[in-house]
């Protein structure tokens, strides 16, 4: 088919047909190196180590990251795949290269509960008191699940314990408060014995305290006052 048209539109047809294979040529290498991306995180997490070598070798890059910022050896390790985190590590991953939230391969390695792959990144120089965007550390983390073994493996790697949060102390309680729970309860009135003596004297049970011989008897309120007592008698003269 022979195309029949002016010059101007014979130049115009072929500037057209030259863009759009410029453009075709440049997508390409796009194209293959998102997909390059894609079957590289995936022989990681499924520990495909020769996909892995082949991918490599033709020229995918060993510390690619997905949206999420995660890395081929951040799924090895996550998935304790301990030959293919080996075999990242030989062709050149960053350790420590963390991911969208910071976290480390083995901060991952931690969380997932992999020994064998924590043992191995910190033999390999894994930075053992990194931390997160949330301020989590690799041994915070495995002391909050409980994983001993990694929690004794980070010790030895030179991280420090996570010390527990203090517990705020309770204000004391306020006068006229009843006591708090294990806080021994105080005498009524505010009195205390003196350090040394002895504490005051109790009433005894079932009645008042007598008053001394010969002191005045206070009466009673609303009440009559018991007689006085008698007077004594003078002592008789003695007859001549």
């Amino acid at each position: 088919m022979i195309y029949e048209g002016t010059p101007w539109q014979v130049g115009g047809l072929l500037f057209w047909l030259g863009c759009a294979s410029l453009q075709a040529a440049d997508e390409k290498p796009l194209d293959m190196a998102a997909m390059a991306q894609s079957e590289l995180l995936a022989a990681a997490r499924a520990g495909r180590i020769e996909k892995i070598y082949s991918l490599l070798a033709a020229g995918a890059d060993v510390n690619t990251k997905s949206p999420a910022g995660r890395t081929a050896l951040i799924e090895a390790a996550a998935h304790g795949n301990l030959r293919t985190t080996q075999a990242l590590l030989a062709s050149g991953a960053d350790l420590n290269l963390g991911d969208a939230l910071g976290r480390t391969p083995l901060m991952e390695a931690v969380r997932q509960n992999r020994v064998g792959t924590v043992d191995l990144l910190l033999q390999n120089g894994a930075d053992a008191e990194g931390q997160d965007q949330a301020g989590n550390t690799p041994m915070k983390l495995a002391q909050h699940a409980k994983h001993e073994a990694i929690v004794a493996l980070l010790k030895d790697a030179g991280a420090k314990p996570e010390e527990p949060p203090k517990k705020p102390e309770e204000p004391a309680a306020k006068p006229g408060e009843p006591p708090k729970p294990g806080e021994p309860a105080k005498p009524e009135g505010g009195e205390k014995p003196a350090e040394g003596g002895t504490p005051p004297a109790k009433p005894p049970e079932g009645g008042a305290v007598k008053p001394p011989e010969g002191a005045a008897v206070k009466p009673p309120e609303g009440g009559v006052a018991p007689p006085p007592p008698a007077p004594t008698p003078p002592p008789a003269e003695e007859k001549k």
